[in-house]
């Protein structure tokens, strides 16, 4: 689970920095709507590592419990994610 929280703020980090989005997409330009995107889902990994860090720090303690917390957790944030994408592109679609 550790090696999963290391790998999602790793994910986080990459997409949360211009800099290093910049240097993922290599020679490829990215528009405006792909920076925000990425923006948005580097917010999510940032999210999602710490529920899981949590998760493995006090996942012990009454499990069920914790398990469940989680899954709602996980839940919202990607139903934020997906909702705030949609109008991301619809707001593209509409200007095209």
């Amino acid at each position: 689970m550790i090696s999963g929280v290391i790998l999602f703020t790793s994910l986080s980090l990459i997409f949360s920095t211009k800099g290093l989005q910049r240097l993922v997409a290599g020679e490829h330009e990215l528009s405006l709507k792909e920076q925000t995107i990425g923006f948005l889902f580097g917010h999510y990994m940032g999210g999602v590592a710490g529920i899981t860090f949590f998760l493995w720090l006090f996942g012990p303690l009454n499990p069920t419990l914790f398990s469940i917390g989680a899954g709602a957790g996980y839940m919202i944030l990607t139903l934020y994610l997906l909702i705030k994408t949609a109008r991301i592109l619809k707001q593209e679609e509409l200007k095209s």
